[in-house]
């Protein structure tokens, strides 16, 4: 290990199969020192930055070398496994092979195998010397991939709707528990969560009597630390700083939220985007993005750069996906910004004048063309006015609910709706707003008020601004 006391390694992040790497050429030298990378075994390295990139471990020194020689060895002479999972991931014969190649394409199709099943069809892809067999074993990949995607969306539904519910309104650390949700996608569903409401999550699966899941952290907060001091509940227990795993029964999961529920304020941070420099539109360029990449493979400790756009002109805005969730821009020279995952963005639809962000810089190819693409990391809108006629709209709708709550308006919504003058689609879509509000829960069909919630503007609601604020 780079990191044993009694070892003296000058270089100690290394991952594991940066490690095994090291032992081949040791082996392969006789444990003599080498003297030029020719002496290496360099048909090794493709697997090298593959793994050192999923790894996510520091891009900087020895790794730095590794990545962008197997990076190289990817793009030049690829192994058919690789070809092949490249291939079926949509990769352009003209497009580079980055660490975000590995990071986005390969690493996700090669994880979903495990995750899912038995990882020895991954390990087949990569060892195969045979471009028909790989084309084989990466069309399975893709499959396996495909269902990930599908488990993930279902079980983040499921676990967003509870996260989401009166009963973890006030959680400081967010411990949601289902029934045989798949144990190899709570992580990314934790992930997704995390981003959603900015605060530190656990994602736990009832099998076989237990619950196990995985936690991911918000920001700079340790997460490990802090569930570190209920060691005396669980089963088992491991991790660090920004991820963990633990098994508990369910007895002591309730004694868990106790705990938790009694904690005082965690000191939280709000997460902050580090801008490295403004830049205005007109500089983005071929030549800059070719700059750019000569500081590549980004990644763990050499991030990608991030711009900052202070209120560029927005000449179309919309959003995209099954859901609406993503939003794409099109600013000055046709260049697109992008931003996935974010439903609290998709107001700059309704409002696209003073919008300030910030984004990395990349490129996306379609029919044969690079263009030039922003990445959104952050969006500053400016602050919504309260449209006073929806206030008040809202507030008659509010004394309507808070006078018939023994109506369920599950059953009886087109009535209620033509009695308040709106659509049913309408009064669902304000319904849902009173709920991301706080001020109502749905209890078997009734709408029921919460008392004492705290005012909050309408405007506040993603419900709102996505659905109602420009009418």
């Amino acid at each position: 290990h780079p990191r044993h006391p009694e070892g003296a390694y000058p270089f100690t992040d290394l991952s594991g199969v940066g490690v095994a790497f090291k032992l081949a050429q040791a082996l392969l030298t006789d444990g003599e020192p080498v003297q030029d990378k020719s002496e290496l075994p360099m048909e090794m390295l493709d697997l090298v930055a593959l793994g050192e990139i999923a790894d996510m471990v520091s891009l900087t020194d020895e790794n730095r070398t590794l990545v962008s020689w197997g990076l190289k060895q990817m793009a030049e002479s690829p192994r058919p496994g690789i070809a092949a999972l490249l291939k079926s991931a949509g990769q352009l014969p003209e497009q580079p092979i980055i660490s975000e190649t590995v990071g986005f394409k390969l690493a996700p199709r090669l994880n979903a195998v495990g995750r899912l099943g038995d990882a020895q069809l991954a390990l087949d892809l990569l060892l195969t010397q045979s471009p028909d067999e790989a084309t084989a074993l990466a069309t399975q990949v893709e499959v396996i991939n495909a269902q990930r995607q599908e488990i993930v969306e279902e079980v983040f539904g499921a676990a967003k709707q509870l996260a989401l519910s009166d009963a973890h309104a006030n959680d400081q650390v967010l411990v949601v528990a289902g029934d045989d949700w798949h144990q190899g996608i709570l992580g990314i569903v934790a992930s997704r969560l995390v981003e959603l409401l900015h605060k530190p999550v656990i994602v736990l699966s009832f099998v076989d009597g237990t619950y196990k899941g995985s936690g991911r952290t918000y920001g700079d907060f340790d997460l490990y630390a802090l569930m570190g001091q209920y060691r005396d509940l669980y089963d088992t227990f491991g991790g660090h700083a920004s991820a963990l795993g633990l098994g508990i029964s369910p007895e002591n999961l309730a004694i868990l939220r106790e705990r938790l529920a009694g904690l005082p304020a965690l000191a939280i941070a709000e997460k902050q985007v580090a801008v490295n420099m403004m830049l205005p539109v007109n500089q983005l360029d071929s030549t800059l993005y070719d700059a750019l990449k000569l500081m590549e493979p980004f990644g763990t400790d050499n991030p990608e750069p991030i711009f900052g756009f202070q209120t560029p002109k927005i000449e179309k805005a919309m959003t995209m996906g099954a859901t609406q969730q993503h939003v794409k821009l099109t600013l000055a020279n046709q260049i697109e910004a992008v931003g996935f995952n974010h439903p609290d963005w998709t107001r700059i639809v309704q409002q696209p004048t003073g919008v300030s962000f910030a984004a990395t810089l990349g490129l996306n190819y379609f029919r044969g063309q690079a263009k030039l693409q922003l990445l959104l990391a952050d969006v500053a809108l400016p602050e919504p006015v309260e449209n006073t006629a929806h206030k008040q709209f809202f507030a008659q709708v509010y004394k309507f609910i808070y006078a018939h709550q023994d109506l369920n308006f599950g059953q009886n919504l087109a009535k209620i709706a033509k009695q308040l003058q709106l659509s049913p689609k309408d009064l669902n879509i304000m319904i849902q707003v009173f709920i991301e509000l706080g001020f109502v829960r749905i209890v078997d069909g009734y709408v029921k008020i919460i008392p004492n919630a705290p005012q909050k503007s309408l405007t506040t609601s993603v419900t709102y601004q996505k659905f109602l604020a420009n009418r």
